[in-house]
């Protein structure tokens, strides 16, 4: 199992696909998916707009929406083109999720909180799932994804704490959006094209 997994082979599409999870997670959007109510809440109390519940609604059908069309891009573009248009994208609606925060403009950093989902699922969220089973091998699978639910413990012990700190929930989403826009940048360098090869080609791309 261990050579199936790590051996020479393997080891380069295994490691790959555990970075590209975690960039996937360090935009933040599971921290954004389960503090909704307490980062709108926040916001209301601080200059008003939509109510915490009307918001927490909003941010649901927005990922849904998005989970919904995520089977469009994924049929004409590839994995690639995806998911590093979908990090800068994500990058630069993170930047002005904060930038709005910290303006008090709460109406306009919940619309930009919804791109950033509906690009998210439309992307990274369907993206990830297809392109690690495509490269890795089948005992690598079940390590990538332990490594998605590990990022996810991190992402839920340290959300609060950073929207608490002197970062504030502004300074959280630039961090974030920061993250996003690294995490480009790491695609845009290291991950290769699946898009029209054969399974074969798929598991070997690495190698």
């Amino acid at each position: 199992m261990k050579e199936a997994i790590f051996g020479p082979q393997h080891w380069k599409a295994t490691w790959f696909c555990v970075a590209f999870i975690i960039f996937g997670q360090f935009t933040g959007v599971n921290a954004i998916m389960w503090y909704s109510n307490s980062i709108i809440a926040l916001m209301y109390e601080q200059g008003g707009g939509i109510t915490p519940r009307l918001g927490t609604v909003l941010i649901g059908l927005a990922g849904f929406f998005g989970a919904l069309m995520a089977i469009f891009p994924a049929r004409y573009f590839g994995r690639k083109t995806l998911v590093c248009a979908g990090h800068c994208a994500m990058g630069i609606f993170l930047i002005l999720v904060g930038y709005f925060a910290y303006k008090l403009y709460n109406n306009a950093a919940l619309a930009f909180i919804m791109l950033f989902l509906v690009t998210y699922q439309m992307t990274d969220g369907s993206i990830t799932y297809m392109y690690v089973a495509e490269v890795v091998s089948d005992g690598a699978l079940g390590f990538c994804f332990l490594t998605l639910k590990g990022t996810a413990l991190i992402i839920s012990l340290t959300t609060e704490y950073i929207m608490n700190s002197a970062l504030h929930p502004y300074g959280a989403f630039w961090l974030y959006g920061g993250l996003a826009t690294c995490g480009a940048v790491f695609l845009f360098t290291f991950m290769r094209e699946t898009r029209g090869l054969s399974d074969l080609q798929k598991k070997s791309l690495y190698q």
